[in-house]
């Protein structure tokens, strides 16, 4: 059996009564919003965004969907790539810069609720031959929910999960720069230049994220091995009484 739930994007949530627990937490909008951490960096021919946050709005509200994904498909790699590329506009010397998402994963430890799951996504922007001059940025992440709250008049610290609609951005070239985006101060802007790293950087870089993700899914591994192990084992020890 099967039900589905709007969402405030418009979509319907589809889901087996399994799901039912975790889908009607996000139906009801109770799920954390919280900081979206971003790492900018520019490279020749490219700029490569890290981002970062709670795994729930971007299942729920975005791809519409009832749990996290185990392996992002291309179809909801292109459905996060449309989002981005409304709510987080890149433009170089006035021109919109396409999103590309390399990478979209989400994570959790086992013990640990849905509702505190992580999603990591990495982002490719190609830059033209002539590259510019000025780097322009506008992020309006949750600006649905935003609207929903301000349309039902609900205060923003009634919920009991956190309520944080900010987008804490760095952009590491020759020396590394800090903007806290909100819905109300959403712009930035920088000379490309001081986003571009040194070309000896690139590898350097490329294998520094290579190694995070590798550590969090031999932390998730080796946490979901051991939770395993130990269901095993309680559930196959011997009984009391049953020594002979």
């Amino acid at each position: 059996m099967q039900i589905s739930l709007p969402l405030l994007s418009g979509k319907r949530m589809r889901l087996a009564l399994p799901e039912l627990f975790l889908a009607t937490v996000l139906y009801a909008h109770t799920y954390p919003i919280t900081p979206i951490e971003m790492d900018l960096r520019a490279y020749p021919g490219m700029i490569r965004v890290l981002m970062e946050s709670n795994q729930c709005y971007w299942v729920a509200e975005v791809l519409g969907e009832s749990v996290p994904p185990l392996v992002w498909t291309d179809a909801q790699k292109a459905v996060l790539e449309k989002y981005l590329d409304t709510h987080f506009l890149l433009m170089l010397d006035g021109k919109s810069l396409k999103s590309h998402v390399q990478k979209a994963r989400t994570a959790q430890d086992p013990w640990e609720s849905p509702l505190k799951g992580r999603a990591y996504f990495t982002v490719l922007y190609d830059l033209p031959p002539a590259e510019g001059r000025m780097l322009r940025g506008h992020a309006v992440f949750y600006k649905e929910f935003m609207d929903h709250l301000k349309a039902t008049r609900e205060p923003l610290d009634s919920s009991r999960v956190p309520q944080e609609f900010v987008t804490h951005l760095r952009i590491v070239g020759p020396s590394t720069h800090r903007f806290s985006l909100t819905l109300d101060k959403p712009d930035f802007e920088l000379p490309l230049a001081e986003a571009t790293r040194a070309p000896w950087r690139v590898k350097i870089d490329l294998w520094i994220a290579f190694l995070k993700d590798i550590a969090r899914d031999a932390a998730f591994g080796g946490w979901l091995v051991l939770v395993i192990g130990l269901f095993v084992y309680y559930r196959n020890r011997p009984k009391e009484g049953s020594r002979s």
